[in-house]
Order: structure tokens, then C-alpha cells, then sequence
């Protein structure tokens, strides 16, 4: 207790004696919409539906949040299969100055709710992605977005790759 009392008051003593909860440099938070498809092999063709909010700073670094639900066809054990997962994925974004190019990437949490031998299955993941933005100049704030993404889905059973291209409004 004693020596927790001196380090405190050390810390107190040696600290600035401003700190700045806030920088000078403008960021804006957004919120987007996306719709898309799936772009890796063997996957016969899919659907995704995405979600996102975040903050980003023009020629910085913010982060982003993700959900979306996706529907593809695999090929499993010779046969084709509809696979449903839905999933959650922070990453960190970095932006161009102007705002039109991004990459973004972090950890996930995907949930496979289809097909029987997979279902219920919650399993972590990685992904990486980068995309483009045409600001709508004549509606103000919003842009037009193009986003790439490739996810690594790890599980005891298989090990998934998805990559998906979304369309989308950011605003």
C-alpha cells in the first residue's frame, strides 16, 4: 500500500502538467452500407451484406467496425454446399490525404450458421482489405465506395479463405 502511495506520487510529480485529450488534426466519424460478392476459388458464387461505422483521419489512421452476413456456395466433400456466416471485425484504417484510398485490416469473429456441419461454429479470423472513394460532390458528404477484402477464418476442422468485393455508400 505504502510503496503503491509513492509510486502514484511519483508519477504525479514527474508527469506534464498538460495533457491533451484532443489533437488539432479534424477527424470525421462515417457510417456505410455495402453490398457484394465472394472472389475466391472454389467458391461458386455468393452474396454479402455489410455495415460499417467508424472514425478516419484525411492522411491518418482510425478505426472501423464491421458487420456483415454472407451466403456463398463451397464445394465440401465433392458436393456443393450453401455456407451462411455472420461476423464482426474491428480493424485500424488508414486514409490518404484526399480520402480516396484506404487499407484496412484487424481481427474478426465469424459465426457459421449454415450448412449442418458446421452450424454454430464461432471461430476467429484475419483480414486484410483496401479500398477506393468517389466523393458525391452535388450530395454533400456521402462517397461512393469499392472495398476489397481477403479474411483467413481459422477452425480445428478447416481453415477458410474468403475474399469478397462490396459496393457501397459511406456517409
Amino acid at each position: 500500500m505504502k510503496r503503491d502511495a509513492i509510486g502514484l506520487a511519483l508519477v504525479l510529480f514527474f508527469a506534464p502538467a498538460g495533457v491533451s485529450a484532443q489533437d488539432e488534426q479534424h477527424s470525421r466519424g462515417f457510417y456505410s452500407f455495402a453490398i457484394g460478392t465472394q472472389i475466391t476459388k472454389p467458391v461458386a458464387h455468393g452474396f454479402i451484406v455489410q455495415a460499417s461505422m467508424g472514425r478516419s483521419r484525411p492522411g491518418g489512421a482510425g478505426v472501423q467496425f464491421d458487420v456483415f452476413d454472407e451466403q456463398y456456395e463451397a464445394r465440401l466433400l465433392g458436393a456443393l454446399e450453401t455456407m451462411g456466416v455472420i461476423g464482426m471485425s474491428a480493424s485500424i484504417i488508414q486514409t490518404t490525404r484526399n480520402n480516396f484510398y484506404h487499407v484496412v485490416g484487424g481481427p474478426g469473429a465469424y459465426y457459421f450458421y449454415r450448412p449442418p456441419t458446421v452450424q454454430g461454429a464461432l471461430r476467429p479470423g484475419l483480414s486484410l482489405g483496401s479500398g477506393l472513394a468517389w466523393p458525391l460532390r452535388h450530395l454533400g458528404q456521402p462517397s461512393f465506395c469499392l472495398e476489397f477484402r481477403f479474411s483467413v477464418i481459422f477452425g480445428r476442422d478447416t481453415q477458410r479463405a474468403l475474399g469478397t468485393m462490396t459496393l457501397g455508400i459511406k456517409f
